[in-house]
């Protein structure tokens, strides 16, 4: 979860991957909500990478308070020219957990724009 707004805060964090806990928090907490809720710091990432992994059954952290946030990035991704840097995937049948797909998810993920390209000269 801090993950974003980490990267939200500080453009020095170049890759994100929020491992569940990316939601509006108005519908969880009212009056929560201000100008660093998801609908509004999530797409001040856009073009950096950010990749949102979610269980679907997740109760803390349900999909319906993704809905905003996640239209607004990714708009703001398309307005960048950067939507492949942009992607999210709630795992079916998972809670409010983290698993060894998303573990792997994130890896990847970070391998695909952190990994430098083979440097050797020919």
């Amino acid at each position: 979860m801090h993950a974003w707004f980490a990267a939200a805060a500080n453009t020095r964090y170049s890759v994100a991957v929020p491992l569940i806990g990316v939601q509006v928090w108005n519908r969880i907490a009212p009056g929560l909500a201000s100008k660093f809720d998801s609908p509004y710091s999530l797409p001040v990432i856009a073009p950096r990478p950010l990749y949102i992994l979610n269980g679907a059954k997740d109760p803390r952290c349900p999909l319906g308070g993704l809905e905003v946030p996640l239209k607004r990035a990714e708009k703001a991704y398309k307005e960048t020219a950067s939507p492949e840097n942009f992607k999210f995937k709630a795992e079916d049948g998972v809670g409010h957990e983290v698993t060894s797909f998303m573990i792997k998810e994130s890896s990847d993920w970070f391998d695909k724009f952190l990994k430098e390209e083979d440097m050797t000269c020919d």
